[in-house]
């Protein structure tokens, strides 16, 4: 397996960030579908919604 992307997403984003979520915020949720992602309720998400809105960090209408 080849460890050079895994070591440029430790460089990219900073370990001491990434090891304070690890320890207060152990778990987590992702939903892709309905309000969360700006759709209707209960409709289901599709590839245009999430990779428009992966990483935004809000809900896009």
């Amino acid at each position: 397996m080849n460890c050079q992307p895994l070591i440029i997403i430790h460089i990219i984003f900073n370990i001491r960030h990434i090891n304070y979520l690890k320890k207060y915020f152990p778990i987590g949720s992702l939903q892709a579908s309905g309000i969360s992602v700006g759709l209707p309720w209960g409709e289901e998400g599709n590839s245009e919604v999430g990779h428009l809105t992966l990483g935004a960090g809000k809900v896009i209408y």
